[in-house]
């Protein structure tokens, strides 16, 4: 069973080695590279070229170009170190195709996180929106799964998480070797099940709770994106509690009910 978990993990761990070179790999090229293009007119305040190619909606905003100028603010003026893609999203609608794209922009002194827009209609592209906002430092280091900086909360959630599936697991082996009258396939399917869903988001700590809802099994482990927060569900096993209460009936011996053949008898050898 250790072998199996740690096998898991090692999985998992590969798995989001692998995840950008999965991105890049099938997200559109041409309108990658179109936006890395567009996003640099920013940090050289080309603000005539960034209006040309924006669509006609936004060319006509008012205060375009000290919006435009705003969001130039947030681009320093340093070389990028590393641009990593974050999400991609395409729609379609006969000839007219959409692109929401998120980066990851790496500066020697800061790092930014930008959205943006694409509206392809045959060969033309133009933008439909640019987002940005600054991180903290590398999300990379700042969502890594530690303890360090970490508070009551997490020191507390992640046991009882643990003790969750852990339960859940348990029960559910009981629930294969238990003699149950009938559908025991879906008792196996009951006990993996939690109810009340319970969530932590690992990097700022922010708790919530969701009380009509339910999840199988009762406990995952998920991570927002590329670079995103770990998040942490569990919920209460009442599946598997239900379970164990009904298994001492089950294993209990059957009851005979009492004969009356001796009072029968009895009666039967009056003189």
């Amino acid at each position: 069973m250790i072998r199996k978990i740690v096998f898991l993990f090692m999985l998992v761990a590969l798995m989001g080695c692998n995840q950008q070179a999965l991105m890049e790999k099938f997200t559109a090229k041409e309108e990658v590279e179109f936006s890395k293009e567009y996003l640099a007119l920013f940090q050289a305040r080309n603000f005539d070229a960034i209006e040309h190619k924006l669509s006609p909606e936004l060319k006509n905003e008012p205060q375009i170009r000290q919006k435009l100028e705003q969001l130039a603010k947030l681009f320093p003026n340093e070389n990028v170190k590393n641009i990593m893609i974050y999400g991609s999203h395409t729609y379609s609608d006969k000839n007219l195709r959409r692109y929401d794209l998120s980066f990851i922009y790496e500066f020697p002194s800061k790092w930014l996180f930008i959205d943006i827009r694409l509206e392809k209609n045959g060969d033309l592209i133009v933008v439909k929106g640019v987002h940005a906002r600054p991180l903290r430092g590398s999300p990379e280091i700042t969502n890594r799964f530690t303890f360090k900086g970490k508070g009551a909360i997490n020191y507390i959630f992640l046991p009882l998480s643990i003790m969750v599936v852990l339960f859940n697991l348990f029960a559910f082996v009981l629930c294969i070797r238990t003699p149950i009258p009938k559908r025991k396939w879906l008792w196996a399917i009951f006990v993996l099940m939690g109810f009340v869903r319970f969530s932590l988001n690992w990097t700022t700590g922010y708790f919530n709770i969701t009380p009509i809802s339910f999840q199988l099994p009762g406990t995952w482990f998920t991570k927002g994106g590329l670079l995103g927060p770990w998040v942490i569900e569990t919920s209460i096993p009442l599946g598997a509690i239900i379970f164990m209460l009904k298994r001492q009936k089950w294993l209990a011996p059957p009851v005979e009910a009492e004969s009356g053949g001796h009072h029968e008898e009895n009666i039967g050898k009056v003189e």
